[in-house]
Parts: structure tokens; C-alpha cells; sequence
């Protein structure tokens, strides 16, 4: 349970301990916050499909949780509950531990790598999944690209009008068949020039179980600043377990686009924020930089970036 303290448009603004959110009203179900009782929660099973580490907890209702990762660790906090589980030992040869104290647990993972996490709420059960360790290579690995913009939303536009999502859309579609010949099988969040909700491309990949989820755009600057000053390539990340996907791939597209290096940030992006699938967003160039402009509307050049993030992909998998 989580206090609602105002509302904006469609929105409740809900505190979780220190912490606010935005949440959509629909999304959301109104008891009297005085009245909220503390759970305590004493049932939990653990089981794995051919993708994930499923964490079950039988709930009296749903609660606030907040997720915290380190290296091979998931940690879980609540305000609302206190788990009291009565057993421990009961986890797949995946878990290494599983701890927990009064409104906290934490699962430490065998393996040294951790590769994402969701959960949802099925009726009274809190289910929390957890992506198992990754097999080396593209093969059978489910990729989704996510081409920028498309319809009504263009992107940024180069000096001969040009619209980023065209480039964009291009680049998307010389990568997807490089990726399908090494095995992998992947998705496109848009294949022409269709307008598509961000949440609608998030939600697209985890309908397909997404291992990767790209994002492929083009950059450009605020009004008044200087193209010829800042330009080059760029790799934004948000959730800690893509920060060396985000690495790899940024020194994978610098070979073959030989741009100026601006380094991978860590990015608060609606196509980045996902926790599961693992998730990046490149801007390959600058739109606005007449150089580089030049390069991005050239065919070959697109081809070429195909490649270079075929190769980071590859490189992050073959790392695996």
C-alpha cells in the first residue's frame, strides 16, 4: 500500500517510503491508507521455466515493493509487509541464497551475472521473475529493435529535411536480417512509418519475451547550441545489469561509424527503464552535424552501422 498525496491529469502522485511515483488511476485501487494493515507473509515457492527464476509469495493484497540489484543480488523492501517465510531452503540450483529479515529479502543468484527482473500481481500472488543466466551466442536469443519516432513523430531533421525516424527505420531493417542469420529471432517494433506509444514498444517486448530490447535513434541539440562542438555517438543505459551491454555496444558502433565518442550515459528513458528485458537506446549521430548528417543518409554508411550493432550484440553474447 502506498499513500496517494495528490492528483495531476490522470495520475495519483503515491509515496513509497521516501520515494514518489506517478501512477495511472486505472492502474490503481483506493483503500483508506489509516486502515492499511501490515502483511505478514509466510508462503513462497520457487520455480524456473525456460527462461526465468519464478518467485511466488501468496499476499492478502497487493503491497508497495521497491527492487534494489548489486552484481548477483536482488533485494526486496516493503513498507506494508513483513516476511516471515517458513521456509528457506526450498529454491531452484539457480539461487545461491535466499535471506530475509522482518520487511526485506534478497536472492543471490549462482551465477556471477544477473540479467533483469519483473514481477506483476496474479490475484493474491506476487510473482517475481527473474532472468536466468544468458548461453553463449546470438543463437536463440529474442532480440527486439525498436526504430525511433515513426508517423507523426519525425525525430529530429537534417539540414536537406530528412526526418531521423527514416534513418532510424533503415538502420533497424539492415540489422534485423545480420542478427537472424546468426540464429537470433527478432522483433521490430514498427517495420514502416507508424506511429507507435512508447509504452506500447515496451510492452511489445515483453509480450515477446524479450532478452534485448534496442532502441535506435539519432541525436540533435537544443536551439542554441553549437553542431559542430558536440556531436559524435552516444549509448544511454538506465538499469544497472545493461551498463556493460551499454559499453560493448557503444565501442562496437565507435568501429564502424568512426564518430566522435560521447561515451554511454546513464539515462532515465521510457525504452531504457525497463528492468526486464535488458534495454539500451543509441543515438548513432547527430542529425544536425552536416558531417555526419551526410554519412547517415548514405546507404552504405547505414549498412555499416547494421553492422557495428550486430557486432556489439554478438561481442555482449560471445562475453556471456
Amino acid at each position: 500500500v502506498s499513500e496517494a498525496t495528490g492528483i495531476i491529469n490522470n495520475h495519483y502522485k503515491v509515496r513509497n517510503g521516501n520515494e514518489f511515483a506517478y501512477v495511472i488511476k486505472t492502474d490503481v485501487k483506493e483503500v483508506d491508507f489509516q486502515k492499511a494493515q501490515m502483511q505478514i507473509l509466510k508462503s513462497v515457492t520457487m520455480t524456473e521455466d525456460s527462461k526465468d527464476i519464478i518467485i511466488k509469495i501468496r499476499t492478502q493484497q497487493p503491497f508497495a515493493v521497491q527492487f534494489n540489484t548489486n552484481k548477483n543480488e536482488l533485494t526486496v523492501t516493503s513498507d506494508d509487509a513483513i516476511f516471515n517465510f517458513k521456509k528457506k531452503n526450498h529454491y531452484t540450483p539457480l539461487i545461491k541464497e535466499f535471506n530475509f529479515t522482518d520487511n526485506k529479502f534478497s536472492v543471490i543468484l549462482s551465477s556471477d551475472e544477473f540479467n533483469g527482473y519483473d514481477y506483476i500481481y496474479d490475484k493474491n500472488e506476487l510473482q517475481i521473475r527473474i532472468r536466468k543466466p544468458f548461453s553463449k551466442g546470438l543463437r536463440r536469443k529474442v532480440i527486439v529493435i525498436d526504430p525511433g519516432h515513426g508517423g507523426k513523430e519525425c525525430g529530429s531533421i537534417g539540414p536537406t529535411g530528412v526526418p531521423e525516424k527514416d534513418i532510424n527505420l533503415k538502420i533497424a531493417l539492415y540489422l534485423k536480417p545480420l542478427l537472424e542469420e546468426k540464429g537470433a529471432i527478432v522483433f521490430m517494433t514498427r517495420e514502416d512509418d507508424n506511429f507507435v506509444g512508447l509504452y506500447e514498444r515496451v510492452d511489445f517486448a515483453r509480450e515477446k519475451k524479450a532478452d534485448i530490447l534496442l532502441s535506435i535513434h539519432n541525436n540533435a541539440l537544443p536551439d542554441g547550441q553549437n553542431p559542430y562542438i558536440t556531436h559524435g555517438t552516444t549509448t544511454y543505459y538506465y538499469q544497472p545489469q545493461a551498463k556493460n551491454f551499454a559499453d560493448i555496444m557503444q565501442n562496437a558502433l565507435l568501429k564502424r561509424t568512426e564518430f566522435n565518442n560521447l561515451g554511454t550515459k546513464n539515462g532515465s528513458f521510457v525504452l531504457t527503464r525497463p528492468s526486464m528485458p535488458i534495454s539500451l537506446l543509441v543515438e548513432v549521430g547527430f542529425m544536425i552535424n552536416p558531417f555526419e548528417y551526410e554519412k547517415l543518409i548514405d546507404e552504405n554508411f547505414q549498412k555499416k552501422c547494421a553492422l557495428g550493432l550486430k557486432e556489439g550484440l554478438e561481442n555482449y553474447f560471445t562475453k556471456k
